[in-house]
């Protein structure tokens, strides 16, 4: 019987993941504005220059800048989150690396109990040939065991090097 657990780690990450995503969908939608104040200012400036026309410019222009400013607030909070979400997702990364060393340790500790018996031990301590079997593949199963749980951790160790990379540039992109 296996039991499915959600880990809250990639609950929150999803999360983060959603919020991630509506902000962009709002900063789609303001710089889709900011265009369109672009246009009517261009068109305004097309028209007759009157006072009227002026003023219409100005307040064009005034709520283009306060569009810019929304639109890259909203793209720093969308970095922020980002920034979150990839600092639990390296959490969540080294929680399988520290998994992973751990069964790793323990697997190599039983094959080595295994290695330290000679054949006369191991044989003796069997009364008949199909227990003496049992334990080879049993050995076997552990060293097929060794070698997973190593490929896990290279392949996880990989996966946090690629998301510290994402954290440091994602960090330079704050800084601009």
């Amino acid at each position: 019987v296996f039991v499915l657990s959600v880990d809250p780690t990639q609950a929150e990450i999803d999360a983060l993941n959603k919020q991630i995503a509506d902000k962009k969908k709002k900063i789609a939608e303001i710089e889709k504005s900011i265009e369109a104040y672009k246009s009517k200012i261009t068109e305004t400036q097309a028209k007759t220059i009157s006072l009227t026309n002026q003023m219409t410019i100005l307040d064009n222009r005034i709520s283009q800048v306060n569009l810019d400013v929304e639109a890259t607030t909203d793209k720093l909070d969308t970095l922020k989150l980002e920034l979150e979400s990839l600092r639990l997702s390296i959490t969540q990364t080294n929680t399988t690396i520290e998994r992973q060393k751990r069964i790793l340790s323990e697997l190599i500790r039983e094959l080595h109990r295994e290695d330290d018996k000679n054949m006369i031990e191991i044989l003796s301590a069997y009364d008949n040939v199909s227990d003496f079997y049992e334990r080879i593949n049993r050995v076997e199963t552990l060293q097929y065991h060794v070698g997973k749980s190593a490929e896990t951790l290279r392949l996880a160790k990989a996966d946090l090097e690629k998301k510290e990379a994402g954290w440091v540039e994602l960090q330079g992109k704050m800084i601009d």
